[in-house]
């Protein structure tokens, strides 16, 4: 009979032959864990980037118009007398006057005659009407900016810097007439940029909320840069934002700045040295009572 000469894979063959596979598998597993977390990463970091470039967007737009105002327009609706002593007066809408304006009654008229704001309520303005008025004579606020658009810290010294970790500012933002003050700060038990947005026709601050997280505590957060009249034109925002890449325990930092320019300021500032200079009466608005008190650390 003829012999059979073929022989299949031992017991102890097959196991070696299976435990060189698993070790193979283990191997390109594990390289594809690492791929998928990698480039889970990638993508939480990209998001993680965006989310922060945004914020720092929306910040940038913010300061450019910190201290800007426009141009408002009411009328007398009653008549008023004249007198030498401060009085509320009937107007047509108060919308975007603020304490502290000066405004000039009949422009162009036979009698203008420019008042100071000291008080601003729902349908009238306070001040001094020295001259007797007729219903709908014209009432106008040529806009001047706020010098303090971005609020300078105490003992902040012209052509000079300082780092803080709030950045507070103010001015007319959106087209519904109202000033607004905007603070923004690192709040480090929560590793977090808070951000309050309040109308200074309004009482009370109101309260902070998170604008960017997972912001590591690395100054500078925010640096003011004052001129020669000591008004911060410029201001720099350096942010570390981090993110958990690896199986949530690695994480991934990036560093984001940006400085950024407040014009309106600026153009105060230069109205502040000519008035100075050149004995030019262009008066800017004071800072309002409310920045002033919202604005103390």
């Amino acid at each position: 009979m003829p012999t059979n000469t073929e022989h299949g894979f031992s017991l102890v063959e097959l196991l070696i032959t299976s435990l060189v596979l698993l070790v193979l598998l283990a191997g390109i597993a594990t390289v594809f864990v690492t791929g998928v977390n990698y480039y889970g990463g990638e993508q939480r970091t990209a998001q993680m980037n965006g989310e922060a470039r945004t914020a720092l967007d929306i910040m940038a737009m913010e300061i450019a118009q910190a201290g800007a105002r426009r141009d408002f327009n009411t009328t007398v609706s009653a008549d008023l007398g004249g007198s030498a002593t401060s009085q509320d007066v009937s107007v047509a809408s108060s919308t975007g006057f603020q304490p502290g304006d000066s405004v000039t009654v009949d422009a162009g008229g036979l009698n203008p005659e420019t008042v100071q704001l000291t008080a601003v309520g729902a349908g009238s303005i306070r001040g001094i009407f020295q001259i007797a008025r007729a219903t709908g004579t014209a009432i106008r606020f040529y806009s001047m900016p706020y010098i303090t658009g971005i609020v300078p810290p105490a003992g902040l010294l012209p052509n000079s810097s300082v780092s803080v970790t709030a950045l507070n500012f103010y001015g007319d933002f959106y087209p519904d007439g109202n000033v607004y003050y905007v603070e923004y700060k690192y709040d480090s038990a929560n590793s977090q940029i808070t951000r309050s947005i309040t109308p200074l026709s309004q009482a009370s601050e109101n309260p902070a909320e998170p604008f960017i997280r997972n912001v590591q505590n690395v100054a500078p957060f925010f640096t003011l840069y004052s001129d020669n009249e000591g008004a911060v034109t410029s201001v720099s925002v350096g942010l570390t934002v981090q993110n958990t890449w690896k199986n949530k325990t690695a994480t991934g930092t990036t560093r984001i700045q940006a400085r950024m320019g407040a014009p309106s300021v600026a153009a105060a500032s230069v109205i502040l040295t000519d008035n100075r200079l050149y004995g030019t009466a262009f008066p800017l608005p004071a800072t309002p009572a409310n920045v002033t008190a919202w604005s103390v650390p």
